[in-house]
């Protein structure tokens, strides 16, 4: 007699396993819904610049031009796709921008390093100053 599956989601039926997975059908589905809705997702904000130019309120043409002048930080450290930047404290809506607050396009690795400085601007300057006060190499004058 074999031990019956059940789901390892819900502890439902399942009628069988597939790919090391065992989920009833409802979890299977989901799944596999959710897989498709973000692979579309993907090739949607990747192909296309009208979806930038709306979530950030900005022309497609200016989207490409922002796009056109590269990462606006001039130093090392570039990686990822480039991202358009704006300053999230000026708009209320989550996710979408007024368009007058683009500052411009930076990589990746660089945005998300502006948006930790952004948010933690006081823990930055006290850890600068700490540093300075700490470090004799730092706080040394000659």
């Amino acid at each position: 007699m074999s031990k019956a599956l059940t789901c390892t989601e819900c502890g439902g039926p399942v009628r069988k396993e597939k790919e090391g997975q065992v989920l009833c059908g409802i979890h299977r589905a989901q799944r596999r819904d959710r897989r498709e809705y973000l692979a579309a997702y993907s090739r949607r904000r990747v192909s296309s610049g009208e979806d930038r130019a709306r979530r950030y309120s900005i022309s497609i043409e200016r989207v490409q031009e922002i796009l056109a002048a590269g990462c606006y930080y001039p130093g090392e450290g570039h990686g990822g796709p480039l991202e358009i930047d704006h300053n999230h404290q000026c708009c209320p809506v989550k996710l979408r921008s007024c368009g007058k607050c683009v500052r411009g396009a930076l990589c990746r690795n660089h945005n998300r390093w502006l948006g930790v400085v952004e948010k933690h601007r006081d823990f930055i300057a006290w850890a600068l100053e700490f540093s300075a006060a700490t470090s004799p190499q730092m706080g040394a004058t000659k």
